[in-house]
């Protein structure tokens, strides 16, 4: 069980690490913090006055390697590491740091986007559904249209315009409510950080877009074509 144990006796021990002169020092223990197997807490915590004094100023650099190929910098870090192993080198990787560091960030992007789907799933759902109570709904109406000489693909097409108005309507609010803060966002990032434009991905938008809109017309042509079979007698008999 993880615990924490704060042994505040500030009890005296003697260290004998090995010193540039050989020398021991003396140290005080102000807290002990023990998690169990935790490999978070390791080793020995020490403040950089503190290190300074009892082990000197530390031999620190820092190197940055170009390599003719990009796509093979986690072997050639390890290589390196390999290879001045003695000394103790580590080496690690530009694009394992960043790949690490934004793994969350895309897990939670992927995470909205799935959930973005299914709200657009949902929504075409509904329109659908929407499409098969209106025709029930307006069997009166649509008698009335078929006794004043509509034919069967007119009043198709009666339903299928309106709701490929609600559709291009949806589509057209949500991407210019999605493309307009992420403008607002980019442009604000811009300020602190030089190069970072704002970039529109016509290709995905046109293609979710179009998707969006082939997928609503699908739900829709079934009660369409339920509305163009209302004989105008029946119809206009219904109450």
């Amino acid at each position: 069980m993880k615990h924490v144990l704060l042994a505040l006796a500030y009890g005296l021990i003697r260290l004998s690490w090995r010193f540039g002169d050989h020398s021991p020092r003396r140290v005080r223990v102000i807290g002990v913090i023990g998690f169990g197997a935790s490999s978070n807490f390791m080793g020995i915590y020490m403040g950089e006055k503190g290190f300074n004094a009892v082990f000197g100023e530390p031999e620190l650099s820092m190197h940055f390697v170009a390599l003719t190929d990009p796509d093979n910098s986690r072997q050639a870090a390890r290589a390196i590491e390999s290879a001045l192993s003695t000394t103790g080198v580590q080496a690690d990787s530009l694009q394992q740091i960043a790949d690490e560091n934004n793994a969350l960030s895309r897990s939670f992007l992927y995470l909205m986007q799935a959930f973005m789907g299914l709200g657009l799933v949902v929504g075409i759902a509904a329109i659908g559904v929407i499409a098969f109570r209106t025709v029930v709904e307006r069997r009166q109406q649509i008698g009335m249209l078929r006794a004043l000489g509509f034919q069967r693909e007119m009043v198709s097409w009666v339903f299928l315009i309106e709701s490929s108005f609600v559709a291009l309507l949806g589509i057209g609010l949500g991407v210019s409510l999605a493309l307009i803060p992420a403008s607002q966002m980019i442009t604000d990032m811009a300020a602190e950080i030089s190069g970072l434009t704002f970039q529109v991905p016509w290709t995905e938008i046109v293609f979710v877009s179009g998707l969006a809109y082939a997928m609503t017309l699908l739900t829709t042509w079934l009660p369409a074509v339920q509305a163009s079979q209302v004989r105008p007698a029946e119809a206009l008999r219904y109450e």
